[in-house]
């Protein structure tokens, strides 16, 4: 699928967790954000985080890892910013306007699933 500006984007990230006391970990979780630029062919260059504090996305722009493993959603099938909105609204607790990142694909999906445009009979 052909990424464009303003579109959804869901990024998978990857961290390793080590201590002294525990064995070392990986840890996967899932971010929304919206597509700041791609290339003529679609492919996503760089994407818009949500924003901590007020606001929704942040005014910034971060390239994205060449490799990241990414899902797109077309701004014309959702409501990115419905959909934005309301994975801001999923945040740590006690911190209201820091956005936490899902634990979960599943959990992501779900959040933003009210925000699908529904196609129209004709």
């Amino acid at each position: 699928m052909e990424a464009r500006k303003g579109d959804l984007i869901l990024i998978e990230r990857k961290e390793i967790i080590s201590s002294l006391t525990e064995p070392r970990r990986e840890r996967v979780t899932y971010e929304f954000g919206m597509v700041a630029s791609a290339t003529r062919d679609g492919v996503v260059k760089s994407w818009h985080m949500l924003q901590w504090g007020e606001g929704v996305i942040s005014p910034n722009d971060v390239v994205l890892p060449r490799h990241a493993r990414m899902w797109v959603m077309p701004k014309k099938g959702i409501d990115v910013l419905g959909a934005l909105a309301a994975a801001k609204a999923h945040h740590w607790d006690g911190h209201p306007n820091q956005p936490k990142p899902f634990d979960t694909f599943e959990d992501a999906r779900e959040c933003v699933r009210p925000f699908v445009i529904k196609e129209q009979a004709a």
